[in-house]
């Protein structure tokens, strides 16, 4: 008892802090926290002894998040994997399980459930499942019981609402269906499938975009003649086809796509993925008022109504629907080079306006990624290999900011793909990114997070994360784990609430970038006006890592290992924290301020976990439980010189790739050859399980004649693997081998 009144004699008194939430703060020891922040537990103590893995979504308004956790728990059914929301109440948090249940056969590991999207008050989700959760999905599986993704909402009432069944029932087409939008309440969800999921559609009709709005399907993909669009449609960009059938991306890859109120959707053909046209279909939702129309049809007198002559690169649109941006390298409007450009259209007026054009003479769209934008794309933040203004410098890549159809250079980067994450403020003013590219001389070597203020130009590119007094930094930065691998990080959840609407900045690193952080792994940061405070402990062995964070920064939502509250009793499983402005729930009975020589109340007796096979109806045995999924990863390793070279010479070049899982590895390589983009090399191998494969690709005549002609040929090399979603790219130039004298002598 003695430790415990000294530690409480030499506590310092909560009048001292002047924040409404200080009995919270000095009982938590964080009164060092900024904002009068302090920690809420999210996650519910009692998880069954399962950690909490991932956050997959955030609400703008800070109360509310879904996230991933390896185990059952909260009155979920027993399952492979565990989705669930939490609300915050006047008392704490409160969990609910977000997973369907397994009513049929023994699920497997392809049958886990992905959260695909979240209505804006977080009642209901949609989640994107191989199970078949309904009876009427009657698929029986082409290997192992393996079915293919529908897509559910499960409704407030915890029912599940299948979203894509056949027009017919029992449905046995055995058809993937795959994610692509929805608007922010979830009453209208756009998918892409072949099934036959209206009557009204003939079968066989091809890969389409559909609607589902309340009991109603309608087919978007129409084309402007009427009838499915031939070859079918994918929602915004056609990413040259290569899109993943599972695990589609939190709110879907280009949701700027569909406007917010649902009826304007923009979308790209797939009869020709080389070269796909954009295309537009307003008042979607009303089959009898709805039109389509070619966004990249050209409008300049020579060429009136032809296609893009390449590829149609859709970047993003307002979320009122009534503007878009894309690139064509052709010349679409009278004042357009014959390169073409980037353009933006007006959909009430049907008016195409030419923007900007390489300065270089290569495709904009070619190879652009858009990096971020906000839902009115008044700041749309892209990076292309192609030179758009006289200050960026030649031969490489770089990023780009477009707002009021002025395009402004940010920064050089040694590939379009060089940024690893980002995110921009709710405005789009402020974007913050992190990569391995050395853009401060103070970056050390590693991965870095920066920042640029549109709203303030002189100030540059910002590395937020180098150390503040120069020196070499001991570990990388980055927007979510810094890293740390024992939280998952999949590239399929995009990152809420990195930049505050007050231009605050949460990242996660593996330095010591202040006093207070004394371990050597992850921890999370604040950047504010140059200052840097920590957010997470700086104390824990184990990693703390940014999983979202609310619009305004009052919510800044952490995984961490550590026990930050007194409502965590869990002994050490990975939670969910909230670090709230002005946070904190007061424990119902204090525990006493104790040094090492005493204790608190007991924690509550632990709760055995429900063994996995009495959740299953199916058969099973111990031996066929589920490890954690783990997500799928792919590698590039980009050639040598000298393999360069040899390529040059030869042809021929041998292309290393690694993944962890087996699926189908597809290389594709395009360059310029008589002034077209054009596909010049290709290879593709199906690994039967994870690993390393070789790829040859061989040059084509063409492209061997354009290199002879021009003495270099600029090629970027696309790398995909089926179980993975974003694609890897390469972007090289060959140089042509020097003639040689038949004695051998340079000429």
């Amino acid at each position: 008892m003695l430790a415990c009144a000294a530690a409480a004699a030499s506590a310092s008194p909560a009048a001292a802090d002047a924040c409404p939430n200080a009995a919270v703060r000095e009982q938590q020891g964080v009164t060092h926290l900024p904002d009068c922040r302090a920690y809420e537990v999210v996650s519910p103590v009692d998880k069954n002894g399962a950690a909490i893995r991932q956050i997959v979504a955030a609400r703008p308004e800070g109360d509310g998040i879904a996230f991933w956790s390896t185990g059952a728990f909260a009155g979920a059914p027993g399952n492979l994997a565990g989705n669930y929301s939490a609300q915050r109440g006047a008392d704490g948090w409160v969990t609910r399980a977000l997973n369907p249940p397994v009513l049929g056969r023994n699920p497997i590991l392809m049958d886990q459930p992905y959260v695909v999207a979240m209505s804006n008050d977080f009642s209901q989700a949609l989640i994107e499942t191989r199970y078949p959760v309904d009876p009427d999905d009657a698929f029986l599986g082409e290997f192992v019981n393996t079915g293919l993704p529908d897509v559910y909402r499960v409704e407030p009432d915890g029912s599940f609402h299948w979203l894509s069944p056949t027009a017919t029932l029992p449905d046995r087409s055995g058809v993937a269906v795959v994610f692509g939008g929805a608007t922010a309440d979830l009453g209208t969800v756009v998918y892409r499938t072949a099934k036959q999921v209206s009557a009204d559609l003939p079968a066989g009709s091809g890969e389409q975009l559909y609607a589902r709005h309340g009991d109603q399907v309608t087919l978007l993909s129409v084309a402007p003649g009427g009838g499915p669009l031939p070859g079918g449609a994918v929602l915004g960009r056609n990413l040259l086809a290569l899109e993943t059938d599972s695990g589609s991306t939190v709110g879907g890859r280009f949701p700027s796509a569909l406007s917010a109120d649902g009826s304007t959707v923009w979308f790209s053909t797939k009869a020709d993925p080389d070269v796909p046209q954009l295309y537009v279909r307003s008042d979607a939702l009303d089959p009898a008022a709805a039109v389509t129309t070619q966004v990249s049809s050209s409008q300049a007198t020579a060429t009136l109504g032809d296609g893009c002559a390449t590829q149609a690169t859709f970047l993003a649109a307002a979320e009122d629907g009534a503007t878009a941006w894309f690139t064509c390298a052709s010349r679409l409007t009278d004042d357009a080079p014959a390169g073409g450009g980037l353009y933006r259209y007006d959909r009430g007026s049907g008016q195409l306006h030419f923007i900007v054009a390489a300065l270089d003479g290569s495709d904009v769209g070619g190879q652009m990624t858009l990096v971020g934008a906000d839902r009115d794309a008044d700041h749309v933040w892209f990076s292309t290999s192609s030179q758009l203004t006289a200050d960026a410098p030649t031969g490489t890549s770089g990023l780009y900011h477009l707002h009021d159809d002025a395009v402004t250079f940010v920064s050089t980067l040694s590939w379009p793909d060089a940024i690893t994450a980002s995110a921009v403020s709710p405005d789009g003013s402020r974007i913050a990114f992190a990569t391995d590219d050395q853009l401060d001389a103070d970056a050390g070597g590693v991965g870095q997070v920066y920042s640029v203020d549109a709203d303030d130009p002189g100030s540059g590119t910002v590395c937020i994360s180098c150390r503040p007094d120069g020196s070499t930094p001991l570990g990388r930065s980055d927007l979510s784990n810094a890293g740390a691998d024992v939280f998952v990080h999949a590239n399929n959840v995009p990152r809420r609430g990195n930049v505050a609407s007050d231009g605050s900045i949460y990242f996660a690193s593996a330095d010591r970038l202040v006093a207070d952080d004394v371990n050597e792994t992850a921890d999370v940061y604040q950047y504010r006006d140059g200052e840097l405070t920590l957010l997470s402990s700086g104390s824990d062995e184990l990693p703390s890592v940014f999983g979202a964070a609310s619009d305004d920064g009052r919510d800044v939502f952490i995984l961490t290992s550590e026990t930050l509250a007194v409502q965590d009793t869990d002994n050490g499983a990975a939670d969910v924290y909230s670090v709230r402005v002005d946070g904190g729930f007061a424990p119902t009975v204090a525990p006493p301020i104790c040094g090492e020589d005493c204790q608190g109340p007991p924690p509550p007796a632990p709760v055995p976990p429900t063994p996995a096979s009495a959740t299953f109806t199916g058969p099973g045995d111990e031996d066929e439980r589920v490890a954690a999924p783990v997500t799928p990863r792919l590698t590039v390793t980009a050639p040598s010189a000298r393999q360069r070279t040899r390529w040059a010479a030869s042809g021929r070049l041998t292309l290393a790739v690694r993944a962890t899982d087996a699926g189908a590895v597809r290389a594709r390589v395009s360059g310029r050859v008589r002034g077209r983009a054009v596909t010049v090399a290709s290879a593709s191998r199906r690994l039967a399980r994870g690993g390393s494969a070789r790829l040859t690709l061989r040059l084509s005549a063409a492209a061997r004649r354009q290199l002879a002609r021009s003495g270099s040929l600029r090629l970027t090399i696309v790398v995909t693997h089926s179980e993975v979603a974003d694609p890897r790219r390469v972007t090289l130039t060959l140089r042509a081998p020097a003639a040689t004298h038949r004695n051998g002598g340079r000429r």
